[in-house]
């Protein structure tokens, strides 16, 4: 499946057979991945949340509730293109500690601004 392996570190659940991820992603991810955003790039759940365009406030409210526990199309979208970039990245920087260093270190062709800073986009993340 495509962003097979981004499900399964966003969810720590195996991705579903026979399920197309344009249906998974209107279902919505469940709002755990933040959980696991946050982790991954060593951030905290309002940054995480920020990232993937939803506030903390949002997300708050949303656990509350007993039907909506899941991300927007757009939001779980977001999630799986970052979790996707931390997978890029690792590959190419090698490790996590290397990864959250340059996400973190401000970069002059980013005009003075973290790639972190700048993930919350589709943009920013290409």
């Amino acid at each position: 499946m495509l962003y097979g392996k981004e499900y399964c570190q966003l969810t720590k659940t195996p991705a579903p057979e026979n399920v197309n991820i344009i249906d998974i992603l209107d279902r919505g991810l469940p709002l755990i991945v933040i959980d696991e955003i946050a982790r991954m790039f060593d951030i905290n759940k309002s940054q995480a949340s920020t990232r993937i365009g939803v506030s903390i406030r949002t997300v708050q409210t949303r656990k509350k509730e007993k039907l909506l526990k899941t991300l927007s199309l757009q939001e779980s979208d977001n999630a799986l293109q970052i979790a996707r970039l931390m997978n890029d990245a690792l590959e190419y920087f090698g490790s996590e500690q290397a990864v959250n260093h340059w996400l973190k270190t401000n970069n002059k062709g980013l005009g003075d601004k973290t790639p972190i800073e700048i993930c919350n986009t589709g943009v920013g993340r290409e």
